[in-house]
């Protein structure tokens, strides 16, 4: 590729001097990381941007080397290089958090460093503005007045890298909300997108809260199983932060959202090499990426989980399972609070969610009122095409569980509902009643099925928290009205609220069920609620 030449297509006759430095220009071979390019232009519109950044990616490309994601830090206009320069020169100090000021600073030691001028000519101001930014640092921190960048490239920390990426992807995130929008509706509700992306960008606009398990030491390589539901939330939760404590994640996304995950990881991270996305099966993703990743993030079933653990017990497991997470429902409760809770966390996602509510444990008092209001609303909940803002209810993901609940359906107790549209792949929102005392169920559907189960008594509720059923997969209990007196063991109580309303990206999750969630290394599981920045330091630490 001739750099020059195209460069000239895309800016004309606006550029003031381009320029390439660093180790490349030694022996015009790439060691490790970019190409550095200097490229300064009088000011340029959108389009010349995206593609002086096309040419910049694919000029790596072709020389084999990984460019640098802290783009566009190759192209400048001449005012904004005097302006992050005179600001460098003022702020000599050994950490620095502010883009403009390690800008400037860089820029500065690219101009006075040996470079290949490949065209026009830098002015005298510029070049007497940069050796006297680098004379001023080296003076100021290192009493010397000898212009060296070698030395300032060894002592400068830039603590700003992980909020510029960051700042990327939520910037990414917000411009292109209506895109990602389109591309969640194929296979999830409106009120689930919305949800989603909120959640995304708190997570992002948060990630201060993990910056002192973020700025750890980075590990070489992570791979990831993602959940089989909210693809956007778990690609900023499972691969994008991960990503920032590691030099590559690998991730295998279950084959019904896999397609939905690369449409969005093109849109946020088109040029990230540090986020690869598996097309192959279970069997080959762990042979060619698990077999060499020092971590292993796993979502799904724990008899799978069990495998991996007895086949890697010397990588770091972080498993997120699925837990019973019931509601209680007592005398005393706010009936209409509970009812709204109990339909929000049911229906999200037409029920496909690991945090959705097994059961719903009514006490008899308010058992028959509680029901009659459920259904009354549930007449109201749209049901169709996710195309339509207002559904709720619509495609599962996946209709193998349709013969499993058509042959359910038969057999129990159904109040509500009970409809099933094989043809469009929906599950109408069911309500199903049993008495405490006869059944206790424990069991995930993964579709808008509300268990009812009614108590007489504390006996008959603590007998259904005593067994290992609920013991092992223990997460989370929302009560509504009066807390129970006796203790509900391996779970994070929630007093009026449900699982969405304290859910946070940057927060511990989950409860204590040896089954539902755990870490695992060495033949050692801890059990409690999992951070996953803070468990790789935590781990880290063990190590070293």
């Amino acid at each position: 590729m001739d750099l020059k030449s195209e460069i000239l297509k895309i800016f004309n006759n606006k550029i003031y001097f381009l320029f390439i430095c660093g180790s490349y220009l030694q022996n015009k071979q790439v060691e490790k990381g970019d190409i550095d390019i200097f490229c300064c232009v009088a000011p340029y519109n959108k389009k010349q941007e995206q593609m002086f950044r096309k040419l910049y990616f694919s000029f790596h490309k072709e020389k084999g080397a990984k460019p640098d994601m802290c783009f566009p830090g190759e192209l400048m206009t001449l005012n904004e290089l005097k302006d992050k320069i005179n600001l460098a020169k003022d702020h000599p100090k050994i950490k620095i958090e502010n883009k403009k000021i390690y800008d400037g600073l860089v820029w500065a030691g690219m101009i006075v460093d040996n470079k290949e001028i490949i065209f026009g000519e830098i002015p005298n101001k510029i070049l007497f503005l940069a050796s006297y930014c680098i004379k001023e640092w080296n003076e100021k921190l290192f009493n010397d007045s000898t212009i060296s960048t070698k030395r300032l490239c060894k002592e400068i920390v830039y603590d700003g890298e992980v909020f510029l990426k960051v700042k990327t992807i939520l910037d990414k995130i917000i411009k292109n909300k209506e895109a990602i929008t389109k591309i969640l509706l194929e296979i999830e509700s409106y009120e689930t997108v919305e949800d989603e992306i909120f959640r995304s960008i708190d997570c992002l606009k948060n990630i201060k809260i993990e910056k002192k398990y973020l700025a750890s030491s980075k590990v070489k390589y992570i791979s990831a199983f993602f959940p089989v539901n909210l693809p956007l939330y778990s690609l900023i939760i499972f691969g994008f932060v991960p990503s920032l404590m590691a030099e590559r994640i690998f991730i295998k996304a279950p084959e019904v959202i896999a397609s939905t995950i690369k449409k969005i990881k093109n849109i946020l991270l088109e040029y990230n090499n540090s986020i690869y996305i598996s097309q192959t099966d279970r069997k080959t993703f762990i042979k060619d990426f698990i077999k060499h990743s020092e971590i292993i993030l796993f979502t799904g079933r724990y008899q799978n989980v069990k495998q991996l653990e007895k086949r890697f017990p010397n990588k770091l497991i972080i498993y997120n399972g699925a837990g019973i997470n019931p509601i209680i429902v007592n005398r005393n409760a706010d009936i209409n609070l509970a009812c709204e809770k109990v339909i929000k966390m049911r229906v999200f996602n037409s029920g496909q969610d690991c945090a959705g509510p097994d059961a719903i444990l009514l006490h008899t008092k308010i058992c028959k009122k509680f029901v009659n209001l459920l259904k009354q609303r549930l007449r109201k909940i749209k049901i169709g095409n996710y195309k339509n803002k207002r559904v709720r209810v619509g495609k599962l993901l996946k209709p193998l569980y349709m013969n499993e609940l058509e042959e359910l359906f038969r057999k129990e107790d159904i109040i509500f509902g009970g409809k099933i549209n094989k043809n469009k792949k929906i599950i109408y929102p069911t309500v199903i009643s049993k008495p405490l005392n006869q059944y206790k169920n424990y069991k995930e559907f993964f579709s808008p099925i509300f268990w009812v189960s009614e108590f007489q008594n504390e006996q008959e509720l603590r007998s259904y928290f005593e067994t290992e059923d609920y013991i092992d997969f223990a997460m989370y209990v929302s009560i509504f009205g009066d807390l129970p007196k006796f203790k509900i063991h391996n779970s994070v109580i929630l007093k009026n609220k449900i699982v969405m309303d304290v859910e946070r990206g940057n927060l511990s999750y989950g409860g204590y069920g040896k089954k539902a969630q755990f870490i695992s290394y060495n033949g050692v599981r801890k059990i409690r609620p999992i951070l996953i920045s803070k468990e790789i330091l935590l781990w880290k630490k063990i190590l070293h």
